[in-house]
């Protein structure tokens, strides 16, 4: 960088040597040299000064310095509070693997229509992309608890022979046999509200989520057949849930162009 050129009309000097003007701002700089500098890189707590940190380094070309500013921008209070940040620098910066795992991340939101202002600096092209692949993923985990496809349900719990099951008017397979119960028994109710709360957030371990057990639990309770052992069947059932959440969602993949 000390090698550009400068305008001769802009030429300055101070103590006899002469001063190189550059657009960074001292912040900027600051960050830069004492990545240069051995003695530990500074600690970079703003996605803003990342994003700087990205340009500096692509406008210098000191690739060999990347690392731990890419390590910085995964730190996981960026993907967990600000993940469209993360992915709109990830892909500014042709950085795939960032730009994947922010988009993951981004799926812990309801339907984003937000906006940051690093959606700026890139194209329409990668955020609709990630529009179509949040679209996908909410469509894939929503199916996973949409009767009749229980097909990841291996074990027969008690809710499926309570007493309380007087209508049979509802079929729905699980691995290995067809199960017929009330469309209004709590639990096809508790699958048709995680199925509407995956549609919106594709993640199992969502607020929306834990609402829906509780209120399975406190009717579960209520049934004679269903409470002597629903503690550990909701826990075994919700296990298999999230998993198979967890397996349809990473099948899913992010279309990334640079």
């Amino acid at each position: 960088m000390f090698n550009l050129p400068q305008p001769a009309d802009t030429e300055k000097k101070e103590d006899a040597l002469p001063v190189i003007s550059v657009s960074e701002s001292s912040r900027t700089l600051e960050n830069f040299l004492r990545f240069c500098y051995p003695g530990g890189d500074p600690e970079l707590d703003d996605l803003s000064d990342i994003g700087d940190m990205l340009e500096v380094m692509s406008r210098y070309d000191v690739e060999e310095m990347e690392r731990g500013v890419r390590k910085s921008l995964l730190t996981p209070i960026f993907l967990e509070n600000e993940p469209l940040r993360v992915f709109a620098i990830a892909q500014r910066y042709h950085l795939e693997d960032e730009t994947k795992l922010a988009a993951f991340y981004t799926l812990r939101r309801p339907q984003f229509k937000g906006y940051c202002a690093e959606l700026e600096c890139i194209s329409a092209g990668p955020y609709y992309r990630l529009a179509e692949y949040g679209a996908k993923c909410r469509t894939a985990a929503a199916r996973v608890a949409t009767v009749p496809n229980f097909d990841w349900i291996a074990n027969r719990f008690a809710w499926f022979a309570c007493r309380e099951n007087s209508s049979p008017n509802t079929d729905f397979r699980i691995s290995n046999s067809t199960i017929k119960m009330d469309r209004k028994h709590w639990w096809l109710t508790y699958m048709r509200a995680v199925s509407v709360a995956l549609a919106d957030v594709p993640w199992f371990n969502s607020p929306k989520i834990s609402e829906e057990i509780d209120i399975a639990m406190n009717k579960a309770l209520t049934c004679d057949t269903c409470r002597r052992s629903i503690i550990a069947e909701m826990r075994t059932v919700n296990q298999l849930l999230a998993a198979e959440v967890q397996r349809v969602v990473t099948e899913v993949r992010l279309e990334v162009r640079f």
